[in-house]
């Protein structure tokens, strides 16, 4: 398969039976609630915003196999009824163990089609300024992924494999483009996965969030100095987050 070809593979899905949509749905609406209740703990905006990309993603039909498997084995284990007191009960936990056996089957299906396929990369081309969007933005996914390292045996199969995938992706980019600055001009071609343009399309999303957190902080300021400040970072974050876009694009993720 040539470099044109692999560019326009179709990446492997997953269907979600349509039985078993409202488990998904209503996990992903728990994980939201459950991070906003722990707001003031200081994970909890990084949880609230990674339930908030797995909401526009399961409704845009985009989640990835791993992300699929992982959301059905966590709604599996929410949906965990208690012991039944009548027969009413008796039957509800029967259609919720119903529920829980299709998701796990769900959850199965989903890991076999994340282990076969290759995540197909698509070639992309980046220059000076871009490749520095591109390294800065790898090592911040690396950065903000690196909590479930302490409970790393801890994890589910479809986490531990989600987190291994982010990691190999990233590593790939900076091996090529390098994990330091460099002087160097010349425009690079280079292989990313949808994985990874997924992560990259997080940080975009989180920066744009920063921006107008920015902009609010600044219509407060007076001193000149703050302000001055408060311009130069905006700009900065505006000329990271257009960079992100266009290598977005070039990656065909369909924005």
């Amino acid at each position: 398969m040539d470099d044109s070809d692999r560019s326009e593979s179709v990446v492997p899905r997953v269907e979600i039976p349509a039985q078993l949509v409202f488990a998904i749905e209503e996990w992903i609406v728990e994980a939201l609630r459950q991070a906003c209740d722990d707001f003031a703990e200081p994970e909890a905006r990084a949880a609230v915003i990674q339930a908030v990309h797995l909401h526009d993603r399961f409704v845009a039909g985009t989640l990835t196999p791993s992300q699929i498997a992982e959301l059905a084995a966590r709604a599996a284990d929410w949906l965990h009824p208690s012991w039944p007191e009548s027969v009413e009960d008796a039957d509800e936990v029967g259609r919720l163990l119903g529920v829980a056996r299709q998701l796990f089957e769900l959850r199965d299906r989903a890991l076999a089609v994340a282990g076969d396929s290759d995540d197909v990369p698509r070639l992309v081309t980046v220059d000076a300024e871009l490749r520095e969007v591109l390294r800065s933005q790898t090592l911040m996914v690396l950065e903000f992924g690196h909590e479930p390292f302490e409970e790393l045996r801890e994890l589910l199969p479809a986490e531990l494999l989600a987190l291994a995938t982010t990691f190999r992706d990233a590593f790939a980019i900076l091996d090529v483009i390098g994990w330091l600055p460099t002087p160097q001009t010349i425009a690079v071609e280079l292989e990313i996965t949808p994985s990874h343009l997924a992560q990259l399309e997080h940080r975009r999303v989180d920066l744009e969030q920063s921006i107008r957190e920015q902009l609010d902080g600044r219509q407060g300021l007076t001193d000149p100095d703050e302000i001055t400040q408060a311009d130069a970072a905006i700009q900065a974050d505006r000329r990271t987050a257009d960079g992100l876009l266009q290598i977005l694009r070039a990656g065909t993720l369909g924005l």
